[in-house]
């Protein structure tokens, strides 16, 4: 497990100097999202998960948060989902 979580950590590298306080890095994948919480620059090992959640959940997640926060009336499902592409 955590060594696909670290295989995600070389991709911000170069940003630590500005993840100052509690961040998330999330490496979303087809089937899974690996997660890790990283502390003043330092990752916290104790803090790192996988979840069976894939793109294609977090994109309907996304979807409905944005229908639930801003949609008063109902709109095609299409519509949105053309607007996520």
């Amino acid at each position: 497990m955590y060594g696909r979580i670290y295989a995600c950590y070389p991709a911000v590298i170069d940003r630590l100097p500005q993840l100052t306080g509690v961040n998330m890095l999330a490496d979303i994948g087809n089937g899974t999202m690996n997660i890790m919480f990283i502390n003043n620059k330092r990752p916290i090992e104790s803090k790192c998960y996988t979840e069976k959640l894939g793109v294609n959940q977090c994109v309907i997640a996304a979807k409905n948060a944005v229908m639930d926060t801003f949609c008063t009336r109902k709109i095609k499902n299409t519509s949105l989902t053309m607007t996520f592409r």
